[in-house]
């Protein structure tokens, strides 16, 4: 038991921002209760951790809950539920883990949980296929290394990947929904843009031509 001041410290992380995947802990990869790997569409964040005024940390209470809530961006109010899936992230599997639920009030989701981590409201789905694709320089045919990419679904959403060493990426992607799949360059604008999909099975795209703007790249050695 702790009688004392407590420091919090919390952050949200807004669903919709541009740079999404670059704020998150790990990716939108879950784990259900029934131990069946989703792919998340996250409604929203949040990051806390409690400490005492010496920086110690401090848990709930056991049998105790806190309240926590997401707020709803306006963009993605009508299209979220009434009651939606709860994830907290787990560091030791890199993957976020179902535990409760979460109830819409007005343009919040409002959630009761027994202890501070990243919470994460999603709508998990396992309806997914693997797709990946090699993203290849048009001008120099050798590979985009390093390179953004990403695939967006016909709400918005959408899920990042980075190029490997051979211009490769792979990831976890909607089956049957029609789908975009764009690159994007180190100024954070899209270079490549193409419409792919449906798939009911995994696919190999294989290699992807992209041009490059002049205004956006420079060489040297």
């Amino acid at each position: 038991a702790y009688t004392g001041t407590v420091n919090v410290y919390s952050r949200w992380i807004n669903p919709t921002a541009a740079n999404l995947p670059f704020i998150i802990p790990g990716d939108l990869r879950g784990v259900g209760t029934n131990g069946a790997e989703n792919i998340l569409e996250t409604y929203g964040m949040v990051g806390a951790e409690l400490e005492d005024a010496s920086g110690n940390s401090l848990k709930i209470a056991t049998g105790k809950k806190a309240s926590i809530s997401f707020p709803l961006p306006a963009s993605l109010q009508a299209s979220a539920p009434a009651t939606i899936q709860l994830w907290h992230f787990d560091d030791a599997t890199a993957r976020w883990k179902e535990n409760g639920t979460a109830t819409k009030t007005g343009s919040t989701y409002i959630a009761q949980v027994d202890k501070f981590s990243f919470w994460n409201v999603d709508v998990g789905s396992i309806n997914f296929i693997n797709l990946d694709y090699t993203l290849i320089n048009a001008t120099t045919n050798s590979p985009l290394v390093s390179t953004s990419t990403k695939i967006k679904r016909a709400n918005g959403n959408y899920g990042y990947g980075i190029t490997n060493n051979a211009g490769f990426v792979s990831g976890l992607v909607p089956r049957n929904e029609a789908l975009v799949l764009e690159v994007i360059s180190a100024c954070n604008t899209v270079i490549y843009s193409q419409n792919i999909g449906s798939f009911s099975n995994s696919i190999s795209l294989g290699n992807i031509n992209v041009t490059l703007p002049s205004n956006e790249y420079i060489t040297f050695n």
